[in-house]
């Protein structure tokens, strides 16, 4: 008879710490939806990351863009999520801000925003910040697929050239 012993991950109780409040929920419903992660460094990162579709999500502390750093926002937002919807891309930042400018125009800049930064990333990323109220929201799952919807958009109108 073949032994199919294993050795299992245990955590100690030691290692064991929960989670930010507002991260469980987001991260519930990610992998509610289907998303890829890695169940086993969950509790050890800050910010967490996750694969729905062609795009990689990240929840983590909620922060804001001041010029030339970033802030963390004492709005009561108690977390952030954020969609990094092209990496790479082979346009510059004024151009990307062209192909998405028919897009942008839905975003209210805290809650919800459309950065891209200045840097050599030629990346875009879709933000989404939580307070205590939107958590507690009967319309949460509502935002977060609009929020994906937003996040596919914004790549779907970069990959297509802008038309």
């Amino acid at each position: 008879m073949k032994d199919f012993s294993h050795e299992f991950f245990q955590l100690h109780s030691e290692e064991i710490e929960a989670l930010p409040p507002g991260y469980e929920q987001v991260l519930d419903w990610f992998v509610l939806e289907g998303a890829e992660t890695d169940e086993v460094i969950i509790m050890q990162e800050e910010i967490h990351n996750l694969l729905l579709g062609e795009i990689e999500y990240f929840v983590g502390p909620p922060t804001c863009w001041s010029p030339g750093y970033y802030v963390v926002p004492t709005d009561g937002c108690l977390v952030e999520l954020g969609a990094l919807a092209i990496l790479g891309a082979p346009y510059d930042a004024d151009q990307l801000r062209a192909m998405t400018a028919h897009i942008s125009h839905d975003v209210d800049c805290h809650l919800l925003d459309i950065e891209i930064p200045e840097d050599s990333s030629n990346s875009i990323w879709v933000i989404r910040r939580f307070t205590q109220a939107h958590l507690d929201s009967e319309l949460f799952h509502e935002t977060m697929k609009q929020f994906i919807d937003l996040s596919v958009n914004v790549r779907a109108a970069v990959i297509s050239g802008g038309h």
